[in-house]
């Protein structure tokens, strides 16, 4: 099927995201990114990983695995890159409903580390994210043999980054319970 290119002035949200597509991500959804948040996670993703023009492949590939339709996508990745940033970096209201349409498919292949930006800092995905980050670090700081202050350092962040995951008005029974088990291995 041919894509529409975006630059028609009959442009119609509902001719490019399809109704029977899968939803790219359960726990953020496209309707509560806004563009600055967005801006802000594919700069950072691009600007840490290859090159835009790989970001930029990634989103299409994305578009074009979940049915998207009516970017006007070509074969060539600078184009894509090219255009993408634009309407990422632009502001006008007619960019901005470009981003909108574009968001399930960059959702769908932002990396993990630039996701969590998107979510509110009290919300569930923002603590697991957190807890999984810090909790990976006490890992790698004891494989990698770190000295001994960096993994007790590594080792405190992820019991409280973990403590964190319970509502606040238990994390003194959590600690309170933690202790106890504590006393019982040494």
């Amino acid at each position: 099927m041919r894509a529409r290119s975006l630059n028609n002035s009959n442009f119609n949200l509902g001719n490019v995201i399809c109704c029977n597509q899968k939803p790219a991500v359960k726990s953020i959804s496209s309707d509560d990114v806004t563009h600055e948040k967005l801006r802000r996670a594919v700069r950072a993703w691009a600007a840490g990983w290859r090159s835009k023009e790989a970001v930029a492949a990634e989103i299409v590939a994305a578009c074009h695995d979940l049915g998207g339709e009516g970017f006007g996508f070509h074969e060539n990745h600078s184009r894509n890159a090219q255009k993408i940033f634009r309407w990422i970096d632009g502001d006008s209201p007619r960019y901005r409903r470009y981003v909108t349409a574009l968001a399930p498919y960059i959702l769908d292949v932002l990396p993990l580390d630039f996701r969590a930006g998107l979510a509110e800092p009290d919300e569930r995905l923002a603590r697991v994210a957190v807890a999984t980050k810090e909790c990976a670090e006490a890992h790698r700081a004891v494989l990698l043999d770190a000295p001994g202050k960096e993994i007790e350092k590594e080792i405190m962040e992820g019991i409280e980054s973990l403590v964190r995951l319970a509502p606040p008005d238990r994390w003194g029974a959590v600690m309170a319970s933690a202790a106890v088990k504590f006393r019982k291995c040494f």
